[in-house]
């Protein structure tokens, strides 16, 4: 499967993009225009990311992203009306618009990401040093720690319907049966991750330049590389998106962007033009049906 040509409105509409870019600082080429317009007419989302100890938000489709305060980790809401954040040892949820921010607990840095949103919209997952995964609800404050088959050091995943989960201990990646409370290593390395429907897991591999998909059962995989991550010749940090077609990853090299990445197409899109990117997530609205029961953008 490969990506759909940009029309020619889609390129009218990069080149009127392009122009419409402030003078100085790195600006997306009309190349890297049109993919963004092509990837906004395919997905209605947004993304969250730190910068220098702040929480960005963009819009895809769009480049200058919207300050949402103080974080060093953020990740959505799977219903994409709230954000967790992680900042000084503390873990925080707001709105989605950076409003109503409140602390709910007080964690300590994992190796990877300290914080998920749970797929159950209501409890977010953190590390407590020494005592591994803890969960805390973000309407009661409530707090407890998960039970898991083994102990784990860091990038928590939730399958969708809450029965699958990924993660990490230090260089083994575990899949992880919640509902059967077992486990089993499925690689080593970094960014270990578990589709939405639970189908897939994922790793970084490569030295940082491949991402490995493969079936849960381990069967199955492929790759996708960094061939059109420009300009970064790496990629770290990748994190599944609410949609199965979609992942963010984290680039490693002189820029430091975020890059969306649908795997159907092994297509790698860059959506950040500022650098010092850290642990992008992606929230894409789900497409709702029209009164005639088509499936219609949700914007």
């Amino acid at each position: 499967m490969f990506a759909r040509p940009a029309s020619s409105a889609m390129i009218v509409l990069a080149l009127l993009f392009a122009a419409a870019l402030p003078a100085g600082g790195a600006e997306p080429s009309t190349d890297e225009a049109a993919a963004l317009q092509t990837l906004a007419a395919e997905i209605d989302g947004a993304i969250v990311y730190t910068r220098q100890g702040e929480v960005r938000r963009v819009t895809i489709g769009e480049w200058e992203p919207e300050g949402l305060g103080e974080g060093e980790y953020a990740r959505w809401s799977p219903d994409g009306r709230r954000i967790a954040v992680y900042h000084d040892r503390r873990v925080f949820v707001m709105n989605a618009d950076g409003s109503d921010r409140r602390e709910l607990a007080r964690g300590d840095q994992a190796d990877g990401s300290p914080i998920e949103f749970h797929t159950n919209n209501r409890q977010v997952i953190y590390w407590k040093r020494g005592d591994g995964f803890h969960i805390v609800d973000i309407q009661t404050g409530e707090s407890e720690s998960m039970d898991l088959p083994g102990t784990y050091s860091g990038e928590p995943g939730v399958s969708a319907d809450g029965t699958r989960m990924a993660a990490r201990w230090g260089h083994r990646l575990y899949a992880i049966d919640l509902e059967a409370g077992t486990h089993r290593q499925y690689a080593r390395g970094c960014s270990p991750g578990v589709s939405p429907d639970g189908a897939r897991l994922m790793n970084n591999v490569g030295s940082h330049r491949q991402m490995e998909i493969r079936a849960w059962d381990g069967s199955d995989r492929f790759t996708i590389d960094t061939r059109d991550a420009a300009p970064d010749p790496q990629w770290n940090d990748h994190h599944w998106s609410n949609d199965d077609d979609y992942l963010m990853a984290q680039g490693e090299g002189d820029r430091a962007e975020a890059y969306v990445v649908q795997i159907s197409t092994n297509r790698p899109i860059r959506v950040t033009w500022e650098g010092d990117v850290l642990a992008p997530d992606l929230h894409v609205v789900p497409p709702r049906a029209d009164e005639s029961g088509e499936r219609t953008s949700a914007r």
